[in-house]
């Protein structure tokens, strides 16, 4: 939201001469006199190594007109300047990369013993600093210099009072510094230090300046503790920053612990802070085609074996593309999927630029086969690459459903269930119950469970579903007329391919009113005559159906025939469709339906 005094009403071109228009308004935020910054915070105290360097390339995407720090650039703590050296090289390194001026802060692991503030002053000069830029005024300063490192020495707190007093008329004064003292103050008083205690209140420094502040707006920025947290004093903001590559536990937003820049953009009101997560900030190269066809040829080659009698082997070969080594953390997920046994189950390595490889895994399955196991490939490239995507176990699904048909089992009964949607039925209660319904064609457990079971006489089909659903509210059924638009609703589906050639079948489609659609096929001009009934539980919903076997051209099945068959349900407001048996496509790909046998 832009801020009305940091707007102007702009004229633009345009060919919209309707009164009303197609924008809101014209007052676009224009104002000459705002800006924007960036602040980086902690690197070191704990670094972990590619985050800061990350962080430039990714504030350089937003193009602000300068960053500053709130210190620990480098690790220090240290005498041996040949360290030192090194260490203010490879920072130096990063920063080179800024399209923007970057402005140094010192922090306690930056000066913490008089070699490394030599260093700094050779490096850098000034340990503390102002600069003024479009009437606002930046006071950088230095929280290590008195005796116990966290305070302002009175040369310091003088010059202070002496800018502030000469530049007065400012319209906004930034104050930075690395140390949170107003914290550190109210923490160490009467605390001991070596043999002293410090009891005189006000030592760091820091309740002179603001006192110097009082009178003006101004707003402070930190860094030290790694937990982002914003205080007000004297109506004022403080913000204490997390950090940018710095050690934390990453806890996230809600605990101010994670990685980010600030964004602070200077209006005539006062600063506007936002928090930018470092892993939020996405070049525009995150995802190209290159990515999407790498990802692609990600395939498992054939598996070699039969399932469920030895063990299977499969091979992923890969290559790297990238300029960058490729890091692979391979990892088979089988939560879901206990009857498989997956070897090696995980496999972390790299491969350089341009190098060729081959993963091999051996697998073996002890019972139900489905729901496959899922590959998860993690692959970082430095900054060029980073992605995860799950690859499936490579079984050849169409060959495996066909030659693995489900047998559903439909048992004979002497005496006809009352179709009435009660399934305290004796028949239903001896019937085999049909339960491992599955997600189409992602064969994952689907979130509710549905339950079938199916019985027979001479003269009828018996099937009845029961429908688990812990949103009752959301259950819908549109449809009202025979052979209406039921597909849209919460229904059940029937398909029976009497005959068995895996061409033709009778296919019914019952809503949770009861409405029926029903075909031969496609033509939906054949009519059975079908009765139905609906239950309604506090969480399920049941149906029975009664299909006479004349309808279905059959006359008095005998004992041990088998059929076609195969079940699915909808659940459109999750946009869940579930299938028993799982046919690796939509519902009316016959070739990989289950059996109904009659016994």
């Amino acid at each position: 939201m832009c801020l009305v005094s940091s707007c102007r009403t702009i004229r633009i071109k345009h060919d919209v001469e309707t009164e009303v228009k197609p924008w809101t308004h014209l007052n676009f935020c224009n104002d000459q006199n705002a800006f924007q910054f960036a602040i980086l915070s902690d690197r070191t105290g704990g670094n972990r190594p590619g985050v800061f360097p990350s962080a430039v390339k990714k504030i350089n995407l937003l193009q602000p007109e300068f960053v500053l720090s709130v210190g620990d650039l480098i690790e220090g703590y240290s005498e041996d300047k040949t360290q030192l050296h090194k260490e203010w090289i490879e920072f130096n390194s990063f920063v080179q990369f800024f399209d923007m001026p970057f402005f140094y802060i010192a922090g306690n692991h930056d000066i913490s013993n008089s070699v490394m503030s030599q260093f700094w002053e050779e490096l850098y000069g000034r340990r503390y600093y102002y600069f003024i830029y479009k009437n606002v005024l930046f006071l950088c300063l230095d929280s290590q210099e008195n005796k116990y490192r966290n305070g302002l020495g009175d040369t310091q707190v003088a010059w202070v009072k002496t800018v502030l007093k000469k530049f007065s008329d400012v319209r906004w004064t930034f104050v930075f510094m690395h140390q949170p003292l107003w914290i550190n103050e109210e923490q160490n008083l009467n605390k001991k230090i070596g043999e002293d205690y410090i009891e005189e209140k006000g030592y760091t420094g820091f309740p002179k300046v603001e006192e110097a502040l009082l009178g003006r707006e101004y707003t402070v920025f930190v860094g030290h503790s790694h937990e982002y947290v914003k205080y007000i004093r004297q109506n004022k903001c403080y913000f204490a920053l997390a950090t940018t590559g710095g050690g934390s536990s990453l806890e996230g937003p809600p605990s101010g612990k994670f990685d980010h820049g600030v964004w602070v953009t200077m209006t005539s009101k006062g600063p506007k802070v936002a928090n930018l997560l470092i892993d939020g900030i996405i070049d525009e190269n995150v995802h190209t085609e290159t990515h999407v066809k790498f990802k692609e040829s990600l395939k498992f080659e054939e598996v070699k074996g039969k399932i469920s009698e030895e063990d299977i082997s499969f091979t992923l070969p890969v290559k790297n593309i990238f300029n960058s080594d490729l890091h692979w953390d391979l990892k088979w997920d089988i939560s879901n999927s206990p009857s498989w046994t997956i070897i090696p189950a995980e496999v972390k390595t790299i491969t350089s630029p341009g190098e060729e490889k081959r993963f091999s895994f051996k697998a073996v399955c002890s019972s139900e086969v489905f729901p496959l196991p899922n590959c998860v490939v993690k692959m970082i490239a430095g900054t060029e690459f980073m992605s995860e995507t799950s690859i499936r176990l490579p079984l050849d699904i169409d060959a495996y459903c066909q030659t693995n048909r489900s047998v559903t089992i439909a048992k004979y009964t002497t005496s006809a269930p009352e179709i009435n949607g009660n399934l305290d039925d004796f028949v239903w209660e001896n019937a085999a119950r049909v339960h491992k319904f599955m997600t189409m064609r992602k064969f994952s457990m689907p979130e509710v469970m549905t339950e079938g079971y199916a019985a027979y006489d001479d003269n009828y089909l018996y099937i009845a579903l029961r429908c688990s659903e812990p949103q009752m509210n959301k259950i819908k059924a549109a449809a009202k007329e025979r052979d209406g638009e039921v597909w849209n609703d919460d229904y059940v589906e029937i398909f029976i391919d009497t005959n068995r050639d895996r061409q033709t079948y009778y296919h019914f489609i019952i809503n949770f009113d009861g409405v029926v659609y029903d075909g031969r096929m496609f033509d939906k001009s054949f009519n059975a005559n079908v009765k139905t009934a609906i239950a309604i539980e506090k969480e399920a919903w049941i149906v029975e159906v009664m299909i006479p076997w004349k309808d279905l051209n059959v006359v008095a099945p005998a004992k041990g025939t088998k059929m076609g068959f195969f079940l699915a349900r909808n659940r459109p407001h999750t946009s869940e469709m579930m299938q028993y048996p799982p046919l690796n496509g939509a519902n009316h790909k016959k070739k990989n339906y289950g059996d109904l046998k009659l016994e």
